[in-house]
């Protein structure tokens, strides 16, 4: 728990991170965690909202994006991206949290207990290396910059799509069968062609094909510019359709 007190203390202060308060004694052997109330509740909770429009789910893609590479930037590693562990303020922007499987890159001792963590990891969130499916590239096991970008694809497959990976299989054993085929999640037709070209990417099966997240950003703004140009040519036309009659 100190070490992802540490590490939570390092990032807090940013715009993509859920602040961290303090620590309380609550009773139990170990003191908890106190972080900024998130009144819109998980990325899960919020997509439940009937008002999440196209543009919105847009911009909470960019957002965790954001996230990502602002812990990247600063060398940190999540370890375990998925829509429980985003949280949305006040404004509706995605917020990163729950550190408590982050390394940070180089400081062995952090990395210590996470080699063999990702072993007992819901896989339907996790890239294939991580919960020993191995591919190629060395050093398998352990999370990583690339292993975070594989979660960020199935977090914005659950964004865009509105349904989480793998969603019909009835357990993780089932979800595995398939990973050993080398197999993805299946796509949702609402999925554009674009945005389906990207999670695959992040999808890809060898770590070392996946893109930085730098360059998913610089796709994802492509892809935002082009979603808002038409959302905004439909409200045009759907404001002079209705005066005209």
């Amino acid at each position: 728990m100190r070490r992802e007190l540490e590490v939570w203390l390092k990032l807090s202060n940013h715009r993509t991170i859920v602040p961290l308060l303090g620590t309380a004694n609550v009773g139990s052997p170990l003191p908890a965690l106190v972080s900024q109330w998130m009144p819109s509740g998980t990325l899960y909770m919020y997509l439940e909202q009937d008002m999440v429009t196209t543009s919105t789910k847009v911009e909470l893609v960019m957002g965790v994006a954001n996230g990502l590479n602002y812990l990247h930037s600063e060398y940190v590693v999540h370890g375990d991206l998925h829509p429980a562990n985003v949280l949305i303020d006040e404004s509706g922007n995605p917020r990163l949290t729950d550190f408590g499987l982050a390394t940070v890159v180089g400081d062995a001792e952090l990395q210590l207990n996470t080699t063999t963590a990702g072993l007992n990891l819901n896989p339907q969130w996790r890239a294939p290396e991580i919960i020993g499916i191995h591919s190629d590239d060395e050093d398998p096991v352990r999370p990583n910059f690339k292993s975070d970008v594989y979660s960020f694809g199935g977090v914005m497959f659950f964004i865009i799509s509105g349904h989480t990976p793998w969603k019909e299989k009835r357990n993780p054993h089932q979800i595995i069968v398939e990973l050993l085929k080398r197999a993805t999640p299946a796509r949702r037709n609402n999925i554009p062609d674009n945005y389906w070209n990207l999670i695959q990417q992040c999808w890809s099966w060898e770590p070392r094909h996946r893109p930085e997240v730098m360059k998913v950003i610089g796709s994802l703004a492509t892809k935002t510019t082009a979603i808002l140009v038409k959302t905004e040519r439909c409200v045009f036309f759907m404001y002079h359709l209705y005066h005209i009659y």
